[in-house]
């Protein structure tokens, strides 16, 4: 008996060490996810600047190009382009004033001379026909310069340079009618890339307050970690003791069991007794179940409310820095919960039986318009529901797929002026084939794969709300009917996701 104790208590302690360990993993891919957007969001920003400088240099170039170059007062400074060879590029005024001709790119290199460096960038005209020594390109220019021979018209790296990384783009400049003036006899022709112009920046300019933002990062998941962690021991303890108890209650019975054999009207007597005794122990187990799905939130509940104090009752004593790591905090404890949620919910649609039977597939769609009424009463969004035949499923389950589909489908429309959703469906085969179609914000279908897999998001939190769970949960409760599930979209133009449910005459 004491073995058989021991091996189901150290079963008990491993499933906890488990869940243990399946939520540092949470807590860390979060964390990790986090610093990873941090970064790319700095990468951004650098590249914006990058594209901003060299804007604003191939402006200055077609400007010139516009103009066929800009006759100036030939000085030390300014003397006149040894490499210009064209006529007229020395000209008297008629006061006997001798003025210069500046082509394009003597106008843009001098400006690139004169101010090096503007917001740490710098950038550089180069080409791989020199008229001009100082244009000639780098290594990693030069490799930029033969990669635009082919279909490229963009190249962006980071790059180590004297143990400093730089942010590095190149863009080719291109021959126009007005740039055969000058570079007519190298054998150009309107269309032909004759150069590149470059832009770098270090991107440690860029990081500052990096470490600070990810510091806050930490502490953040540290607090919601350690929270969970929390709620995880209090759970052990609590379900512990209530295991203890239906043990004891156990054994209380079988003993119970053996005195029947000798004692018929009093052991009928206590069976009774014993049987309602258990019957309470499976209800408090109930109880506590429910009571737990709730003690989990308890501490993120205390976390977001001393927040909402703070922000509340002393945001006058704390700076702007201060009030957004208080949002920061009290946004990743409501992510935190919905995911919690949508943990409990995906683990469950697992668990369940199926119980299959005909479903009127339209009354389940009405119903969960029905539902969501509240939900999208603020989107101007226009539903059209079509032809829907029945289906030999588990009615539940597929009312939450629907929603989980038509909930997707009204979130990522909601920035869609006039959003529409058509939901229809048809036999196929063996199979029918339902779709729910928006014209939202869509997806690249190179990241199909990714869709239906927990926690992969194709959008930031801050574009669209979410736990990356909706669609693992559609996944596998079609895969459970015997179906499968997929989708079709294009960025910017809305998505159309499938699922298909076998005929009764496959199953039966």
């Amino acid at each position: 008996m004491d073995t058989h104790k021991n091996i189901k208590f150290n079963i008990v302690i491993n499933e906890y060490k488990v869940m243990i360990v399946i939520w540092s993993i949470l807590i860390i891919l979060s964390l990790c996810w986090n610093i990873y957007a941090v970064e790319n969001e700095i990468q951004e920003t650098a590249a914006a600047a990058l594209r901003a400088s060299i804007h604003k240099d191939l402006s200055i170039r077609l400007w010139g190009t516009s103009h066929g170059g800009v006759y100036v007062k030939p000085t030390r400074h300014t003397p006149p382009n040894p490499y210009l060879n064209i006529p007229n590029r020395d000209i008297m005024t008629t006061n006997g004033q001798p003025l210069t001709l500046m082509n394009p790119a003597y106008i843009l290199r001098q400006i690139q001379e004169d101010y090096p460096e503007e917001f740490g960038m710098k950038t550089h005209l180069t080409s791989l026909k020199l008229l001009n020594p100082k244009n000639k390109p780098d290594a990693w220019e030069e490799n930029a310069l033969k990669i635009f021979n082919t279909d490229q018209r963009e190249l962006l790296q980071v790059q180590k340079i004297n143990g400093r990384e730089y942010l590095r783009l190149i863009r080719p400049l291109i021959v126009e009618e007005g740039c055969l003036k000058c570079h007519n006899h190298q054998g150009y022709k309107v269309g032909d890339i004759r150069g590149g112009i470059s832009s770098k920046a270090p991107l440690d300019f860029f990081r500052k307050g990096r470490e600070n933002n990810i510091v806050y990062l930490i502490i953040s998941h540290l607090l919601i970690w350690v929270t969970g962690l929390v709620s995880i021991i209090v759970w052990y303890r609590r379900n512990q003791k209530l295991s203890d108890a239906r043990s004891f209650t156990e054994e209380q019975l079988k003993r119970s069991n053996e005195e029947i054999q000798q004692l018929n009207e009093v052991l009928e007597l206590r069976v009774k007794k014993r049987t309602a005794e258990l019957e309470f122990v499976n209800n408090e187990l109930q109880t506590f179940s429910y009571s737990v799905s709730h003690d989990l939130r308890t501490p993120l509940r205390a976390i977001d409310g001393f927040s909402l104090i703070l922000l509340e009752n002393y945001s006058g004593k704390l700076d702007e820095e201060g009030i957004r790591i208080l949002n920061i905090v009290r946004k990743n404890t409501k992510h935190m919960s919905d995911l919690i949620d949508d943990i409990l919910h995906f683990s469950s649609t697992g668990q369940t039986e199926l119980s299959r039977y005909d479903v009127d597939i339209e009354g389940v769609v009405n119903d969960v318009l029905e539902k969501i009424k509240p939900q999208i009463k603020d989107h101007s969004t226009s539903i059209h529901v079509g032809n829907l035949p029945k289906a030999f499923c588990d009615r539940a389950l597929i009312h939450q797929v629907f929603e989980n589909l038509v909930l997707n489908a009204v979130k990522f429309s909601s920035k869609v002026e006039k959003a529409q959703i058509d939901i229809s469906g048809k036999i196929e085969g063996n199979h029918i084939i339902y779709h729910v179609r928006d014209n939202g914000a869509g997806f690249d279908m190179k990241y199909m794969d990714k869709l239906f897999n927990v926690f992969k998001r194709l959008h930031s939190q801050n574009e669209f709300e979410g736990t990356g769970i909706g669609l693992a949960i559609v996944k596998r409760i079609v895969n459970r009917h015997g179906g499968k599930v997929w989708a079709e979209g294009e960025t910017g133009k809305g998505a159309t996701f499938y699922f298909s449910i076998p005929l009764k005459s496959v199953l039966l």
